[in-house]
């Protein structure tokens, strides 16, 4: 049986430390998420009704021009206004269904009839907020926010149907909260750059003082060597004198 390589060991292990558990996990559920203005569907509405008449009335007047109306002509009429009643009635109950929730850390939009899409932007990523109101959207007082993330062109949300106070209120909150989720990651930066840069002067200074102190002792020991030995040399070289034959004799 071959073993285990120590280097899987330890990645598995720390894997399991940063599990979390299942009944731990926060789910979107739970949070409590709040309804678009009332208003909003009404615009819904309208607008699709409005985009269906215009359409009708462009249908029936080429018709017209080609030839006069016949059976076919009013049947091709008649689907195009039960396909849009239907898309009608699907947009108002869609726009009825709009949720959305602004959290601590992230804002997220839920949206969808029987495909339901929820989106979560958190903070952090959040760039650029835009507030925008077409004539129809001023005519309910309504406008539409748009959140951009870093590096992204289109808008990663777009939640429509709010009051246009309460959009200026939650556009400023939105650029508060991204700018306070973004300022820690630039002062982490500044002190690891600082902790680093002063770890690396003060080595260099322990290094430069060590060297220094070393050629200090060094210069000092020999020097001392140097004068102690040539004082102890030259006595015995001055004081010792050949004998003289005379002193010898005797």
């Amino acid at each position: 049986m071959s073993a285990t390589p120590e280097s899987d060991v330890t990645v598995a292990s720390t894997s399991e430390k940063l599990l979390i558990a299942e009944a731990k996990w926060q789910s979107y559920t739970e949070v409590t998420l709040t309804k678009v203005d009332k208003n909003y569907p009404k615009q819904i509405f309208s607008q699709s009704i409005g985009l269906l008449l215009l359409i009708l009335a462009a249908l029936v007047v080429v018709m017209t021009l080609n030839q006069a109306l016949g059976r076919n002509e009013y049947l091709i009429i008649s689907g195009v206004l039960i396909a849009g009643v239907v898309l009608t009635l699907i947009r108002f109950l869609a726009a009825k269904k709009l949720r959305y929730g602004v959290l601590e850390h992230e804002i997220l939009i839920r949206q969808g009839l029987w495909w339901i899409k929820t989106t979560a932007l958190p903070y952090s990523r959040l760039q650029h907020v835009s507030l925008s109101q077409n004539p129809l959207q001023r005519r309910f007082n309504l406008a539409t926010i748009k959140c951009f993330s870093a590096g992204s062109g289109a808008a990663e949300i777009f939640l429509p149907g709010l009051s246009f106070t309460l959009a200026e209120k939650l556009r400023q909150h939105l650029l508060n909260k991204a700018s306070y989720h973004q300022q820690p990651l630039s002062s982490d930066i500044s002190s690891d750059i600082s902790s680093n840069i002063g770890s690396g002067i003060s080595s260099d200074t322990s290094s430069n003082i060590s060297s220094n102190l070393g050629s200090d002792i060094s210069s000092n020991i020999g020097s001392d060597i140097s004068s102690d030995t040539s004082s102890n040399i030259s006595p015995a070289i001055n004081t010792e004198k050949p004998l003289t034959k005379e002193a010898a004799d005797e």
